[in-house]
């Protein structure tokens, strides 16, 4: 599952202290205080399944919910109903990740920047040939 934007949130979350983005993206949360014990303060975040996954709830497969820690916290499950457009998996840059022909999600300004530094990383390594040819050659 990916971490989806959650309409009206007012909270986004990141990666808990000494885990990197990579592992831990941020997330939208909607933050509301309750006055009745002994919950206080409640989270909500919305997750969108992926396609294979989509499958398996549909065949009647359980959702898994992980917990880190030794301890289970007070937790609740449900479903959103609404437009999917106020729903969706975001980047960990922010940016709303578009849905591809393959069922998976991909980050437009992530992806550019990938494709830029990729081709950085070729114009490099065949500057460094280049140099390592001449020092050849010319010893």
């Amino acid at each position: 599952m990916n971490p989806g934007n959650i309409k009206d949130s007012n909270r986004v979350m990141g990666a808990p202290k000494g885990v990197s983005e990579e592992h831990c993206s941020a997330l939208s949360v909607i933050m509301e205080h309750r006055h009745e014990e002994p919950v206080g303060i409640v989270m909500h975040s919305a997750w969108i399944p992926e396609e294979i996954e989509r499958k398996a709830i549909a065949e009647g497969n359980p959702i898994l919910l992980t917990v880190f820690g030794t301890q289970h916290p007070m937790v609740s499950l449900g479903v959103i109903a609404g437009a999917p457009q106020d729903h969706f998996p975001v980047c960990s840059c922010g940016s709303k990740m578009q849905s591809m022909q393959d069922s998976k999600w991909r980050c437009e300004p992530c992806h550019s920047r990938r494709n830029e530094l990729l081709e950085e990383i070729d114009k490099l390594q065949h500057e460094l040939d280049k140099q390592r040819r001449a020092q050849g050659q010319g010893a």
